[in-house]
């Protein structure tokens, strides 16, 4: 089969090779450090993270393609809606030049296709999300992976269950293992439930040597009745004392509070839910310090 998008002869997805503009200062090598971390991410969470305005966004970012350092596509054939962006190649290389990866680093992850895309770009809001709380001084982001990293990892493969993502962030109350599923409200709820009560052997068995420990559950819902669901089907496999649901708009609100150190309830919920700080018993998954990819320099990137 094909590749996801195949980028028609359009100009905003066109290199100018005859371009002037100059690149590779501290925010670029961060933000194209941040771009190989997450494989693609889509113009609005380019600009959330380092970008004062849509204007400076566009601008930059027809800069970084006109130089080759990255890769614009459409959604599909959606011209209404925003780029994504992956590392071009030349990307990779300045990134290898620079210090920011060593010579074996992987090539840059290939665009998912068309069917995978919305939700591969669901679960990049939710990294946005993590990385924006870690520029925010709310937790230091230790790593976060993807799917695609976690596919080999012995003990999901063993429990049959592939997160979405698993992020391991510290605070100075301690480190927290945070397994995240982006529900985009197309699994029915015999589905969901099989693999909420997969996660709850996970987290009860997680001091095991063949089940890494999740500390917390992290679930986003396409709408609010979705979110509702997913809290009572989290209730009824007995996850729910470890599980936030919420939308995902919601998250840095979260983050911000504390989650998942402390309790979080999303607005318009009368009880608090979320993981109990005393209930916790942790063993860090993936925190060896040379496999953790964290690219960003000591200082974070720019915003101006």
């Amino acid at each position: 089969m094909g590749p996801a998008v195949t980028a028609p002869p359009i100009k905003r997805l066109r290199r100018n090779a005859e371009s002037t503009a100059e690149t590779g200062n501290a925010r670029d090598l961060d933000l194209l450090g941040v771009l190989y971390w997450a494989g693609l991410l889509s113009m609005p969470q380019l600009e959330r993270l380092f970008f004062p305005s849509r204007r400076r966004a566009q601008q930059r970012m027809r800069a970084l393609l006109d130089r080759g350092l990255v890769r614009a596509h459409l959604q599909g054939e959606a011209l209404h809606r925003p780029n994504v962006y992956t590392l071009a190649p030349t990307g990779r290389s300045l990134l290898i030049d620079a210090g920011r990866l060593g010579p074996e680093a992987a090539p840059p992850r290939a665009l998912p296709r068309v069917s995978k895309l919305a939700h591969a770009l669901a679960v990049r809001e939710v990294f946005a999300a993590f990385l924006g709380a870690d520029r925010n001084g709310h937790l230091r982001l230790d790593d976060f992976r993807f799917e695609d990293e976690l596919v080999a990892e012995p003990a999901f493969r063993g429990a049959k269950v592939i997160p979405d993502a698993l992020a391991l962030v510290t605070r100075e109350e301690g480190m927290r293992t945070v397994g995240i599923e982006v529900d985009l409200g197309t699994e029915p709820h015999a589905v969901l439930r099989a693999k909420l009560e997969t996660w709850r052997r996970l987290v009860e068995h997680g001091r095991s040597e063949a089940v890494p420990t999740t500390t917390a559950l992290l679930l986003t819902a396409s709408s609010e009745g979705r979110r509702a669901s997913l809290l009572r089907l989290a209730s009824e496999v007995g996850l729910a004392a470890r599980t936030l649901a919420l939308l995902p708009n919601h998250l840095g609100t979260a983050l911000a509070e504390g989650w998942p150190w402390t309790l979080f309830a999303p607005p318009l919920l009368a009880e608090r839910r979320g993981m109990r700080s005393e209930d916790v018993e942790f063993t860090p998954l993936l925190v060896d310090e040379n496999e953790a990819f964290r690219p960003l320099g000591e200082g974070g990137g720019e915003t101006k």
